[in-house]
């Protein structure tokens, strides 16, 4: 699917997913969500406007292999669009990781679940390092970032994958998704600032 707030920026999902998206946006979306509503009753080569064009709505891909990946505590500094950084902390972070085919391009696709995710504070003026915790408020496009409160913490996820890298051949692909131990968060945390 062509980025919603930019025609560069591809996200992978289902039908489901992109209902999970749109549910509790305002009127501002209501463009879309008719798009969306004659996408799903059958006009399959539907358009929308997309950053100042008109894009194809949505593309069929064939996922090829799907995997999870774990990941402990983790620190990761994000540069903003601005070349303002941002210090984020997490507990910990799931992912799953697809491979999948569209037309002659090989794409790796992500969806992540931050556990506690937490920003510094630099408003503080205690002196010492204070974090705020992420995810309540998300500054992206409404809906691509949410966050539920579990027992045993916290979880920010994306509603749509994300893509972390396009490949020309399949065989150049398969190697690195295999060999993948960790994805680029910079798309995951773009939308999260507001930078996507």
């Amino acid at each position: 699917m062509p980025g919603i707030a930019s025609g560069t920026l591809k996200y992978l999902g289902t039908k489901t997913d992109f209902k999970k998206l749109l549910q509790g946006t305002g009127p501002e979306m209501k463009e879309l969500r008719n798009t969306f509503n004659d996408f799903c009753a059958g006009n399959q080569t539907i358009k929308h406007n997309v950053a100042y064009s008109e894009q194809r709505f949505a593309s069929p891909v064939k996922v090829l292999k799907r995997r999870k990946i774990s990941k402990g505590p983790s620190v990761y500094n994000h540069l903003n669009a601005w070349g303002f950084p941002y210090d984020v902390i997490t507990d910990a972070t799931e992912l799953t990781i697809c491979l999948a085919k569209q037309r002659n391009n090989y794409y790796i696709y992500y969806r992540a679940n931050v556990k506690n995710p937490r920003m510094e504070n630099e408003l503080s003026n205690s002196g010492d390092k204070q974090f705020m915790e992420l995810g309540c408020a998300v500054w992206g496009f409404p809906g691509l970032l949410k966050h539920i409160v579990r027992e045993d913490g916290r979880i920010l996820y994306n509603t749509l994958m994300l893509c972390d890298g396009c490949y020309k051949t399949e065989e150049e692909a398969m190697k690195s998704f295999n060999g993948m131990k960790d994805v680029s968060m910079k798309r995951f945390y773009n939308e999260l600032f507001g930078n996507g």
